[in-house]
C-alpha cells in the first residue's frame, strides 16, 4: 500500500515522553520493564538519545530516527554509561540512521528480518505525551468520546502493545508499519505521540525478541471544522472530524464505519540486509582516526570519507590534493599526525 496522506512526525512537536494508552490515563501505567510472557520484550536495550530513544544493535553501534536529529560528539546514555557517538549513516531510502559510538556495547538487540508482520502484536516503547483531556463529538444529542489530546510532558518512558495492521510506503521515508488505536487491544493498547521518535518495537520470533520497527509518525492533527485550528490527539475514532493533509483541512465525515487512528513505525527488516551487510565488517578500534580537511586554518573542517586508513600500520592515504588544503584528525582519543610524504601519487600521513 502506497502511503499518500500528510503525517504528524513525532519529533516535530513539543517534546513530550510517553506511549499514550487506550485503558489507562494513569501517568505510571507501565512505565516499568515488562514481566511474565513480556520480560525481556525490550526494555534492556532502550538507550536515551537526547530525549529520545536509541537502541544498539551492534557492539559499537546503536539506531534511531534520523528525523530526531543529533551531532556527531553527542553522548548516547545505555545501561547508566554514557558513549559518545564518533560517526553516523543514513540508512539508504528511510528514516533509519546508524550511530557508532566510542567504547563497546556490552549487550545489543537482534533484528528482525521477517517482513510478513500484519497481524503480529509489537512491544512499543516511547517517551511520548501521557493521556491528555478528553476529545468529543456530539451527533444531535448525544456527546461521543473520540480519543484524548496530547498531555503532560513527564519524559518517562513507557512500554505497550499493538498488532501491525499492515506494511505501506511513502515515497518521503520508505517502508512502514501501520498500527491502529482501534479500542480492542486490551488494556496495554496503545498509541504514539510526540517525543516517541527513534523508540523501538519488538517482535516475538521462534523464542526471540527482536527489533521490529523505529517510530517515525501518526496521523493528525485534527480540527472540528475546516477552518481550524486543529489539535493534536490520540484517537480511536476521528469520523466527523477534519485532518490535515498538505495544509489543507479534510473531512473524514464521508466515513462508513468507526476509523481509528493510526501510526507508523519503519519496518526494521525492510533495511535489515543493508544494516548488517554494513554492521560485518571489522570492528574499527577507538584509536581510529577520522581524517578532516579545510580550505582555511580554521575551518570549517569536514570528514575526508575516501581516505585510507590502515590502523595496524597507522597510516592514512589519499589521493593529493590539488590545490592548497588543511588537514587534522578527530577520534574519540587525542591523535596527533607525526609525519607527511607523497608515495605513488598518494598523499600519506602517519599518526598516533
Amino acid at each position: 500500500m502506497a502511503l499518500g496522506i500528510a503525517l504528524l512526525c513525532l519529533a516535530g512537536v513539543s517534546a513530550g515522553q510517553a506511549v499514550l494508552f487506550y485503558a489507562s490515563g494513569d501517568p505510571e501505567h507501565n512505565t516499568t520493564p515488562p514481566t511474565g510472557a513480556l520480560q525481556d520484550s525490550g526494555w534492556q536495550w532502550l538507550g536515551t538519545w537526547g530525549t529520545f530513544l536509541g537502541t544498539p544493535v551492534h557492539p559499537k553501534f546503536f539506531l534511531t530516527a534520523d528525523h530526531v536529529g543529533g551531532r556527531i560528539g553527542d553522548p548516547f546514555r545505555f545501561r547508566g554509561q554514557t558513549f559518545i557517538t564518533r560517526s553516523s549513516v543514513r540508512v539508504p531510502n528511510s528514516d533509519l540512521r546508524l550511530w557508532e559510538i566510542c567504547g563497546v556495547f556490552d549487550d545489543f538487540a537482534p533484528l528482525h528480518t521477517n517482513r510478513n508482520l500484519a497481524g503480529r502484536t509489537l512491544v512499543w516503547f516511547g517517551r511520548g505525551t501521557e493521556r491528555g483531556t478528553a476529545v468529543t463529538l456530539t451527533n444531535q444529542e448525544t456527546t461521543e468520546l473520540r480519543g484524548w489530546r496530547w498531555g503532560p510532558d513527564t519524559r518517562r518512558t513507557r512500554w505497550g502493545e499493538n498488532r501491525v495492521e499492515e506494511s505501506v510506503e511513502s515515497e518521503k521515508v520508505g517502508h512502514l508499519l501501520r498500527a491502529t488505536f482501534d479500542a480492542d487491544g486490551g488494556p496495554n493498547e496503545c498509541h504514539l505521540s510526540a517525543g516517541d521518535s527513534g523508540g523501538p518495537a519488538f517482535v516475538l520470533e521462534d523464542g526471540r525478541w527482536e527489533l521490529a520497527g523505529i517510530h517515525y509518525a501518526v496521523d493528525g492533527p485534527y480540527s472540528y471544522t475546516a477552518a481550524g485550528p486543529g489539535f493534536r490527539a490520540s484517537l480511536f475514532n476521528h469520523q466527523g472530524f477534519y485532518r490535515q493533509e498538505n495544509s489543507e483541512w479534510v473531512p473524514t465525515t464521508d466515513l462508513e464505519a468507526p476509523e481509528p487512528g493510526s501510526f507508523f513505525t519503519t519496518e526494521v527488516a525492510a533495511y535489515a540486509g543493508w544494516i548488517l551487510d554494513s554492521l560485518a565488517g571489522p570492528i574499527p578500534p577507538d584509536d581510529a582516526p577520522f581524517l578532516q580537511r579545510a580550505g582555511a586554518v580554521h575551518g570549517p573542517f569536514a570528514d575526508v570519507p575516501e581516505a585510507v586508513i590502515n590502523w595496524d600500520n597507522r597510516t592514512i592515504s589519499l589521493e593529493l590534493p590539488l590545490e592548497p588544503v588543511f588537514f587534522r584528525l578527530r577520534g574519540c582519543q587525542p591523535l596527533r599526525m607525526t609525519g607527511a610524504r607523497i608515495e605513488h601519487e598518494l598523499l600519506v600521513f602517519d599518526y598516533e
